[in-house]
């Protein structure tokens, strides 16, 4: 099976990099036309949030695939691949998780919530985008996978650019608790 999957890798690699061009895209308008944004959602709504999500997935689905149908391809010590590499994996995944159930689904997806300043939030504004940079960084150097890495450096880069388009709406939205909260917290570490 994985001989067929492989036979399509650079299928779900130029899938997987469309998908990154359209995200990157879709939040440089957001930036340049904030009155116009796609991310965060001018209204919330459940269509949007399953499309962000199923995108969100697809992603990172063809990360994980890629990593494992090309696994190794790139020759790497086992102690680099599985020490650090796997660190950043297990660390990157509990402060996406755990903020994640913090702030729940519908939050999550762009809906309007509390301002969240307790957890990693006391450490960095973005430390969900903070831990997917950690558990993506460590699936590439696990994985050591040419096109995974390559896709994992597409989406870091989209993941540093998101906070330059929420921002301005959390500005607004929260007012001067946020600028206050800006102020004292670093956006990424």
């Amino acid at each position: 099976m994985l001989d067929q999957i492989k036979s399509y890798d650079q299928a779900l690699f130029l899938f997987g990099v469309f998908l990154c061009f359209t995200t990157v895209l879709s939040l440089i308008w957001s930036i340049v036309f904030p009155k116009w944004r796609l991310w965060p959602p001018r209204e919330y709504n459940i269509v949007l949030a399953l499309f962000m999500w199923t995108k969100t997935f697809l992603i990172y689905g063809i990360i994980l695939v890629l990593g494992v149908v090309e696994w190794g391809e790139i020759d790497v010590y086992a102690i680099l691949r599985f020490g650090p590499g796997g660190a950043l994996f297990l660390i990157g995944n509990v402060i996406v998780w755990r903020e994640v159930f913090r702030f729940g689904y519908d939050q999550t997806s762009g809906r309007q919530g509390e301002l969240v300043i307790i957890g990693f939030y006391q450490y960095s504004r973005n430390p969900q985008y903070v831990g997917d940079i950690m558990l993506l960084t460590g699936w590439a150097i696990i994985s050591s996978a040419p096109y995974a890495i390559v896709l994992v450096g597409l989406v870091c880069a989209t993941l540093v650019l998101a906070p330059f388009a929420e921002e301005p709406w959390l500005e607004a939205t929260y007012g001067s608790p946020y600028l206050e909260y800006k102020a004292r917290v670093r956006r990424f570490l």
